[in-house]
């Protein structure tokens, strides 16, 4: 468990990712044949993308995007309305 950790936490180093995704454990089971027996589990995982990310992105995942603004509240005694 450690050593299959251990390398999916390279690959998503890698790749420049905060996380481990499904992805980063596929190329690790890929990259070891002690891995071999899980071959038909990680058949189903999406290949990690081969292009580069796009300047200024700061997304690392699959997922819906967050704004990046944050909203405003209202002062107390102000009279906005």
């Amino acid at each position: 468990m450690i050593s299959i950790v251990t390398k999916a936490a390279g690959e998503a180093r890698q790749r420049s990712s905060k996380r481990v995704l499904p992805m980063h454990l596929k190329q690790a089971v890929l990259a070891d044949e002690r891995f071999d027996f899980l071959n038909d589990i990680v058949s189903k995982v999406a290949d990690a993308p081969t292009a580069a990310k796009h300047e200024g992105s700061d997304d690392d995942g699959p997922g819906p995007k967050k704004k990046k603004g944050a909203l405003r509240r209202k002062r107390k005694g102000s009279d906005e309305s």
